[in-house]
């Protein structure tokens, strides 16, 4: 019973708390934001906005609780990427474990909420979280989404070895590598040699990478080196609660490409950045003392 009292006194509290911020991801070439991923927040104890990452991690909140808090989140997200001026992508983040409490997969509550603000699904882009979950229900559910013109990442790609297999089944359109490991890999070693075997996988399957964590300019530099497409982290921006301009780091971006050409002059190093109207963008490092 006390436990009982406890998730309804999380409940009642959680539902004002909880809102979304938007992280964006940069197109490594292009210089433009290219879309955002939706995070979950909360206000703490003295107002501050952090994440909520601790709430739902939380071994002591039934999984159905959880389950509708997201749902909340994911929705006040989608309402608000529907009212804005933003055309790029939207991403958002769904459990592999909690796949496993779907029912009627003919009737997905991201799908509904899709139609509900006339979203449109080829501007969203389902990021599966966690390596837990049926395998067979994980598969069945990205095609489903593919189906409806969403598209899928992996997120925190080489946090284990199970993600290989799950690469192999889900054939993901978006690989997201792990934090840790990306910055682990900046400074070299084994580490290093495992995100440039990912992404060698990645441009095998037609994947797309995007690194997480980017932090300095050495971490944006090391993306590059590695073949990603995209960049997110604390070296353009935290979650915030508002869409920039598309162009909002368009000089940022470019000072970085240019000092990580000139590191790499005469490598043949191409970098390409594909925009949401299909156009895609090139640039090359090349020596031109030959």
């Amino acid at each position: 019973m006390a436990e009982f009292l406890k998730i309804s006194h999380l409940d009642m509290n959680q539902e004002k708390k909880l809102f979304p911020y938007f992280q964006p991801i940069v197109g490594a070439a292009c210089g433009t934001i290219i879309g955002y991923e939706a995070l979950a927040r909360q206000h703490d104890a003295n107002g501050r906005v952090i994440s909520a990452g601790e709430l739902f991690s939380s071994p002591d909140i039934a999984a159905e609780q959880l389950i509708a808090w997201d749902r909340m989140v994911r929705r006040q997200a989608l309402e608000q990427f529907s009212q804005s001026n933003y055309k790029g992508y939207l991403t958002i983040n769904i459990s592999a474990a909690w796949i496993d409490h779907l029912t009627d997969f003919k009737s997905l509550p991201t799908l509904l909420m899709l139609d509900e603000f006339n979203v449109d699904r080829s501007r969203v882009i389902i990021e599966i979280t966690e390596s837990k979950g049926d395998p067979d229900k994980l598969v069945e559910i990205a095609n489903l989404y593919r189906q409806h013109d969403l598209k899928i990442a992996i997120d925190d790609f080489g946090a284990g070895f199970s993600q290989l297999e799950r690469v192999m089944s889900i054939q993901p359109d978006i690989i997201k590598l792990d934090m840790q490991l990306f910055q682990n890999a900046t400074r070299g070693g084994i580490a290093s040699d495992v995100v440039h075997l990912i992404s060698r996988l990645a441009k095998h399957t037609g994947c797309r990478i995007v690194c997480e964590g980017v932090e300095t300019d050495d971490d944006f530099h090391f993306g590059l080196d590695c073949g990603a497409q995209y960049m997110q982290g604390y070296l353009f921006s935290p979650a915030t609660a508002e869409f920039k301009e598309p162009m909002h780091y368009q000089r940022q971006i470019d000072s970085l490409r240019k000092t990580f050409l000139k590191k790499n002059l005469g490598s043949g190093t191409k970098l390409t950045c594909q925009h949401r109207s299909g156009t895609t963008f090139t640039a090359w490092s090349q020596d031109t003392s030959k």
